[in-house]
C-alpha cells in the first residue's frame, strides 16, 4: 500500500478530518490533500509529526514492515 492510502487510513481511523490533522500537525490542509490525493511524499520531518499525531509508527505510514532497519551503531 502507497504512502497516500497508508495516511489517508490511518486519519480516518484517527476520526481526523484533513484540516484537523493538518492543524495538530503543524502543516496546512493542502498538504494533507496532497499527500492523500495527489501522490505527492512528504518530507521525513513531516511523516514524524504525521505518525505522531495519528499514533502510529513511521514505519507504518512508510513501508509495509519487510524492509529491515539498520541499527545506528551499523551506519557508522
Amino acid at each position: 500500500m502507497e504512502f497516500s492510502m497508508k495516511l489517508k487510513q490511518a486519519r480516518m481511523q484517527s476520526g481526523l478530518t484533513q484540516e484537523e490533522l493538518a492543524e495538530r500537525a503543524g502543516l496546512s490542509q493542502r498538504s494533507i490533500a496532497a499527500y492523500e490525493t495527489q501522490g505527492v511524499m512528504a518530507r521525513y520531518s513531516n511523516i514524524v509529526k504525521l505518525a505522531a499525531v495519528l499514533h502510529v509508527a513511521v514505519e507504518d505510514l512508510t513501508n509495509d514492515k519487510t524492509q529491515k532497519s539498520i541499527p545506528m551503531k551499523e551506519m557508522k
